[in-house]
C-alpha cells in the first residue's frame, strides 16, 4: 500500500468530511465538487492510493442518484484501476452492475453482478437492494 505524505492526507481528510456534511445536507453537486477536489490531491500516479477507490466510488454512487449515468459509468470503471492491492471481493463488479442496471442495461448488468456474486460468495447483495439479485435469475 503506497502511503500519502501527512500534508496530502490530512487535506484529502478534511475534503472527504466536508463532502460527508454537504451530502448529508442533500447537496450533492457539491459532495462530487469536493470529491473530485479530493480526487485531484492524489498525486500521480493516483491509483496506487487507497483513497482513489473509496474517493471513486462515492463519486459514481451519488451520480447514480442524481441519474447522471455516463458519469456514474466513468468513475465505476476508475474504480476498477484504483488500489490494486484491494482484497477483490467483487465490490468494483457489484458497483459496475449497479450502474448497468440502473442505466437500464440490464445484460451488462447481469454480467457484472454475476461476477460479483461468485467473488464475494452472495454477500454482495447482502443489505442491497433485492433488484440487482433478481437480474441473476
Amino acid at each position: 500500500m503506497t502511503k500519502l505524505s501527512a500534508e496530502i492526507q490530512r487535506e484529502i481528510d478534511e475534503l472527504s468530511d466536508k463532502s460527508n456534511d454537504t451530502y448529508d445536507n442533500g447537496d450533492y453537486i457539491k459532495t462530487i465538487e469536493l470529491l473530485e477536489q479530493a480526487w485531484n490531491k492524489l498525486p500521480n500516479p493516483k491509483f496506487m492510493y487507497d483513497d482513489s477507490y473509496h474517493i471513486a466510488r462515492s463519486i459514481a454512487l451519488i451520480s447514480l442518484k442524481l441519474d447522471k449515468f455516463e458519469q456514474a459509468k466513468e468513475w465505476a470503471e476508475i474504480t476498477k484501476l484504483c488500489d490494486p492491492e484491494r482484497q477483490d471481493i467483487g465490490e468494483k463488479e457489484f458497483l459496475l452492475g449497479q450502474v448497468a442496471y440502473e442505466s437500464g442495461q440490464l445484460t451488462e448488468a447481469k454480467k457484472y453482478l454475476k461476477i460479483a456474486d461468485f467473488k464475494s460468495g452472495g454477500r454482495c447483495f447482502r443489505g442491497q437492494n433485492k433488484k440487482y439479485q433478481q437480474v441473476l435469475r
